[in-house]
């Protein structure tokens, strides 16, 4: 997800990381397999704020 916002949104490590830190949600999408699996997430709404990458 760092490498997309940096691409998609031409933002530096530091600016992915902090938005990463204040709008990221993560959801545990498989406890019962002996490999559990969580998933990241950002709302649409809260990457309009954000520069898109020409």
């Amino acid at each position: 997800m760092f490498a997309w916002l940096q691409y998609k949104h031409g933002l530096t490590l530091q600016e992915a990381t902090q938005v990463m830190n204040t709008t990221i949600e993560y959801t545990i999408a498989e406890i019962a397999d002996p490999e559990q699996m969580v998933v990241a997430k950002i709302e649409k709404r809260k990457l309009k704020e954000l520069p898109l990458q020409k």
